[in-house]
């Protein structure tokens, strides 16, 4: 839960980001106060000997708000280094996306951006994917204490008159599988896969959560063999006998209850924001509508302001570019 001097922040933020919406200069000075609330430094070098650069007539800043390090004798902008960065879109722009994306639970489509900023349906869409490239998951660590695992497929709704006849059956892996680990109280990681296999699925658990924790997973048998590596006992729930929480038997020695109830929660949101939101994700951008409910759902304990900022220093050192130039480029 947030303490009050994160309410007091948080609102402090949402204060000038009505403004910063509107305004050219006020959302450079907003941005730059979120970026570097210490005091501005270089992004290249980290020199804090700076200075605006200003007009010589007017004394006003120049046109692109630019910085200028006496350590490296280079520009620099808010924009420099940041998701940002090469983009002719004015930064009012910039906060309004950024602030939309940070206070709606559900996300926001690229259409509203488009409609409430005036640029056109591409570029709406291409700052929305940046800013969800900005809300990668860190994965930094391994989960302990109490861990679920769980599985969802995302996709459109089965219908039989729709599909072709030589597909007349539900497959599963008509869909996208999404696999998730939250640690209950704590962090939740999630991915999109192309198969569910027990490959991938144990790389994935044993690369996020530490083998001291207790695996709670539902009867998905692949599951077990995962579970026996934990020092802290595999609880599986039967979901096909209609059980979904399994309490502790007296005397066991055990205390945890067995579900994935939190899981299933982030699953809902997930598909909550996919259908009601956006309609239709493509299996390519998939990943980054996940690492956005992700970084949405990890961070639901402090204010919209601190996520705010937290959005706008995640910008910092990641690029995302149209096309990705061959490898073997100069």
């Amino acid at each position: 839960m947030t303490n009050t001097k994160q309410s007091e922040a948080s609102r402090a933020i949402l204060d000038d980001a009505p403004k910063a919406c509107m305004d050219e200069l006020a959302a450079v000075e907003f941005l730059e106060r979120m970026r570097w609330p210490e005091g501005v430094c270089c992004p290249r070098c980290g020199d804090v000997n700076v200075y605006a650069m200003k007009g010589r007539r007017s004394g006003k800043r120049e046109a692109h708000y630019r910085w200028r390090c006496r350590g490296c004798k280079r520009q620099f902008s808010v924009r420099t280094a940041t998701v940002m960065e090469q983009t002719n879109i004015p930064l009012r722009h910039w906060c309004m996306a950024l602030w939309l994306h940070t206070s709606g639970r559900k996300g926001v489509a690229a259409t509203q951006i488009s409609r409430m900023t005036g640029v056109s349906y591409k570029w709406a869409l291409f700052m929305c994917h940046r800013i969800r490239h900005a809300m990668t998951q860190d994965g930094k660590g391994k989960l302990k204490g109490e861990v679920e695992a769980d599985e969802a497929y995302i996709g459109g709704r089965f219908r039989r008159k729709n599909r072709h006849a030589r597909k007349p059956k539900f497959n599963q892996w008509d869909k996208t599988p999404v696999l998730g680990i939250v640690q209950r109280g704590g962090e939740l990681r999630a991915k999109p896969v192309k198969r569910i296999t027990g490959g991938n699925v144990r790389h994935f658990v044993k690369s996020n959560v530490d083998e001291s924790a207790t695996f709670c997973t539902d009867d998905l048998r692949l599951y077990r063999e995962i579970g026996r590596g934990f020092k802290g006992g595999h609880i599986a729930v039967e979901h096909q006998i209609f059980e979904y929480v399994r309490y502790p038997r007296a005397g066991s020695g055990t205390t945890v209850v067995g579900h994935t109830n939190t899981l299933e929660s982030f699953w809902s949101h997930l598909k909550r924001k996919l259908d009601g939101v956006h309609h239709s994700v493509s299996e390519r951008h998939l990943g980054r509508y996940v690492d956005e409910a992700v970084f949405n759902w990890n961070t639901r304990g402090i204010g919209d302001g601190e996520r705010l900022r937290l959005v706008v220093k995640k910008t910092e050192g990641k690029r995302l570019v149209y096309a990705v130039p061959p490898a073997d480029a100069a």
